[in-house]
């Protein structure tokens, strides 16, 4: 998470869209330069919940600490109206519906441990804008970088790990415990209660958990959709009771594009450790 500093200027702190968006103005540059509509807004962002904890930061989930959105022209009553409003260096808190916020902005759902009705609250701060075509080229050295930082990342796993993994197709797997009453096994089309944790490999951070939730997920092994790649494999034949862990590389998780709402940035590596409940 990063830290904004309360400015002593003369511009006003608190700002309402014509749309009806409030913000508040933490820091600003005072050289009054705006990104054009169409441009790459390169942010500093975190977002709390409505009992002010942190559940996403753009300093812990992406490779260089900023995500990237493009600013097109707003709706009114949007996040994106207020983004329209700030100049390059500002910092902002800005309180939204949490239900409007992942439609209009991240284009996902309201993940299972947050309320649609409720309101979370984004702090950022306005770093760059780039035209399409500066984009393009900073992603595209950015995703030779991260190709192989990923590569990096697994390796250095597998050199310091003590456990004896498995491997099928690049997925490892390892078996915790298993219960000895249990023979029934995994197969196409079961309904699968699962209880777990999902970490990035790298950092050890948790970004998901059953156990915050107070219940399993529930899946349709096998059916499009259900599970990433990467967990099919780790499951498939596996026993009602077991604990695994999993190390499941990018290419069988959320690949280059990162998770829907940005949780799980592109080219990274994650290790799940599962218990099959059902």
């Amino acid at each position: 998470m990063f830290l904004f500093a309360y400015s002593c200027g003369k511009k006003p702190e608190y700002f309402t869209t014509e749309g009806g968006m409030e913000y508040k103005l933490l820091d600003f540059t005072g050289e009054g330069v705006k990104p054009n509509i169409g441009e790459y807004l390169s942010l500093y962002t975190s977002y709390f919940d409505e009992r002010d904890s942190l559940f996403y930061s753009s300093s812990t989930f992406k490779s260089n600490g900023l995500e990237y959105h493009q600013l097109i022209e707003p709706e009114p009553g949007t996040f994106q109206e207020v983004l329209s409003e700030l100049e390059l260096g500002d910092s902002a808190i800005v309180q939204i519906k949490t239900a409007d916020f992942f439609k209009d902005y991240l284009n996902a759902n309201v993940p299972d441990f947050l309320i649609d009705d409720t309101v979370v609250t984004i702090r950022l701060r306005l770093v760059n804008a780039q035209s399409q075509s500066e984009f393009q080229q900073a992603i595209a050295e950015e995703t030779d970088w991260l190709e192989m930082k990923e590569l990096g990342v697994i390796q250095d796993f597998k050199d310091s790990t003590s456990l004896a993994f498995s491997e099928r197709d690049g997925v490892l797997i390892t078996l915790i415990e298993s219960d000895t009453t249990r023979i029934e096994k995994i197969k196409f089309g079961d309904h699968i209660k699962l209880n777990y944790q999902a970490m990035f490999l790298e950092s050890g951070n948790i970004f998901y958990s059953t156990y915050r939730n107070g219940m399993p997920d529930e899946f349709s092994y096998g059916r499009s959709g259900q599970l990433i790649k990467g967990l099919e494999l780790a499951l498939g034949g596996r026993k009602y009771g077991d604990s695994i862990h999993v190390i499941v590389p990018s290419s069988k998780a959320f690949g280059g594009q990162g998770s829907a709402g940005g949780i799980v940035p592109a080219y990274t590596a994650l290790k799940y450790t599962i218990r099959i409940e059902q």
